[in-house]
């Protein structure tokens, strides 16, 4: 089903070849009914387990994510919170099936399936995802997931995100997309692992029974879903919310941001050298990263990579499910924050990664405990880049203030009136914008 639906999308341009939005031109009402019914689900888990978890990081903070996937792992919808994860966990998905985990370890109703590993579908192990299948009468029509943040992860140096970590043997605990429970059980070898394998196992084990019974809510809700609007009003319609969520983004794009190539860069240093490090990471040294966003006229935004950095025995590494991940996050903060976001979001753009390098490391084991060093930086200056295609285009509120990395710990640079001014922006997680810089 995975490889027919993109050859099907290949050749036809369309998710599923859906030419024609068929159910929701029948019964609009019918079809928002159904697509509110569906998000109501993952947001009610989310709420749900942010009320009984044990670590202040999703309760306080709300690290945390639900969401709901197509039989072949697309995406279509997602709850509130670290939404960066919602195309991580479906690189995830797609690896398990291009892996025929059908045939080996088998998926059955009722198995819970746990990945962190960043190769297979995620950013740095702090976000491992619990990942549920949901059946219908023998077969597999959709997934649900929860991802949380871990504040500890058994890494070379205490916490989520261990700095001194090389290489990927000391980032922490990995789990790469194992079975780790029947019969919506987990089994106790897991707890056990992480309780030999972490310094604070307690938020972990809670967190990880929060997130399965959240995947749990999300399967109950969805199963009650399809009895009341059908199975095949359900295969058809979550297909319909891909392709129109992927038709709208390339409609705003053409209508907000002016067609071109937008360029920018930024860098970001780190200094190891006289640090207790081993000599092949002893080193102090520059990351380039080099950003070109192309927007066509037909609506289609690609973002290039080109000359970044080669990846090193450091922490800032990240992977391509890494790097789309952290797209649909920009995405979501400037243009897909309303009407509908989900894969088809992410089926309007494109994203190159050149292999070899710091955003696609040739190297399994390479280090991406801090990915976020190189992904905020990125994404920065991709910010950038539709700030000033919106500024073209009129949009002068939607110019954000971007932070540009200037000594290795803070972000910042000379504010609008030349005095030195720097602050992390926390606005591309949390689809929030100062607005109006580019009138100030």
């Amino acid at each position: 089903m995975l490889a027919d639906n993109r050859a099907t999308f290949e050749k036809s341009g369309h998710y599923y070849g859906l030419e024609r939005l068929t159910l929701k031109d029948e019964d609009p009402i019918k079809f928002e009914v159904f697509n509110s019914r569906l998000l109501a689900a993952v947001l009610a888990a989310r709420e749900a387990v942010k009320s009984i978890s044990a670590s202040p990081g999703i309760r306080e903070v709300g690290e945390l994510l639900f969401a709901l996937y197509t039989p072949e792992g697309d995406n279509v919808v997602f709850s509130t919170g670290i939404m960066t994860h919602v195309c991580t966990t479906s690189c995830a998905i797609k690896w398990m099936i291009r892996n025929d985990y059908e045939d080996d370890p088998g998926i059955v109703e009722g198995d819970v399936f746990m990945n962190n590993d960043c190769t297979i579908g995620n950013i740095h192990p702090a976000d491992p995802q619990t990942i549920v299948p949901i059946f219908w009468e023998g077969e597999v029509v959709g997934w649900t997931a929860g991802v949380a943040h871990q504040l500890e992860i058994g890494g070379v140096v205490p916490g989520s995100v261990p700095p001194l970590a090389i290489e990927s043997f000391g980032s922490g605990l990995l789990f790469a997309a194992e079975k780790i429970g029947q019969n919506d059980k987990i089994a106790k070898p897991v707890f056990e692992r992480i309780r030999r394998g972490c310094r604070l196992p307690n938020l972990w084990v809670m967190d990880e029974r929060g997130k399965l019974a959240g995947c749990i809510m999300v399967r109950e809700e969805i199963q009650k879903v399809i009895e009341e609007f059908g199975i095949d009003y359900y295969k058809r319609a979550i297909r319909e919310l891909v392709e129109e969520a992927r038709r709208i983004m390339l409609d705003k794009v053409k209508e907000r941001l002016i067609p071109g190539k937008y360029r920018g860069v930024t860098f970001y240093g780190y200094k190891w050298k006289d640090e207790p490090m081993l000599p092949i990471a002893a080193n102090d040294g520059v990351l380039h990263l080099p950003v070109e966003v192309t927007i066509d006229l037909d609506g289609r935004i690609t973002l290039d990579l080109d000359g970044v950095s080669k990846w090193g025995y450091h922490s800032y590494n990240i992977t391509p499910p890494g790097m789309t991940g952290g797209y649909l996050v920009g995405l979501c903060h400037q243009l897909a924050y309303d009407r509908r976001v989900n894969e088809g979001t992410m089926l309007a753009v494109d994203l190159k990664t050149p292999y070899g390098t710091l955003v696609n490391p040739d190297y399994p084991y390479a280090s991406t405990a801090i990915a976020w060093v190189t992904l905020m930086p990125i994404y920065s200056v991709f910010s950038r880049a539709l700030g000033e295609a919106f500024f073209a285009r009129g949009y002068k509120e939607e110019i954000h203030l971007i932070c540009t990395p200037t000594n290795g710990e803070d972000y910042g640079g000379m504010s609008q009136y030349g005095v030195p001014f720097g602050f992390t922006n926390p606005d591309a997680a949390t689809a929030c914008g100062g607005g109006g810089r580019g009138l100030r």
